[in-house]
């Protein structure tokens, strides 16, 4: 069985939360990249240290996404430098802890949208 929260803290895992981010998002339309960033199996990935973890597309916008754990996640400083390049582009990046916050980025009204994710 899979986990879906932490033993340590009890708060649910970043894959968690990004699957739940994803499902929304796709329910509303939008082109959702997901990038990968290892292998459960182990071994070589290559990939920019830092990249945020998704692309959202739709309606000629796109936006990265990075999620995080709402009480434990922190950005490293790999991320911290990406985001920052993101942004001197002129590419937007925000941090997301739940469905309804990457829905609030992205313009779409939350109320009563999102059920059975809390």
């Amino acid at each position: 069985m899979t986990r879906c929260v932490s033993k340590q803290d009890g708060e649910a895992l970043e894959s968690t939360i990004q699957a739940q981010i994803v499902q929304a998002l796709k329910a509303q339309d939008f082109i959702v990249w997901e990038m990968f960033k290892g292998s459960a199996r182990g071994g070589q990935v290559w990939a920019t240290k830092g990249i945020p973890d998704l692309y959202v597309f739709r309606s000629g916008r796109a936006v990265w996404l990075e999620v995080k754990r709402p009480r434990t996640g922190k950005l490293s400083p790999a991320q911290r430098e990406r985001h920052h390049e993101l942004t001197i582009c002129g590419l937007p990046v925000h941090v997301v802890t739940s469905p309804e916050e990457a829905l609030a980025v992205l313009g779409i009204r939350v109320v009563g949208l999102l059920k059975g994710h809390r």
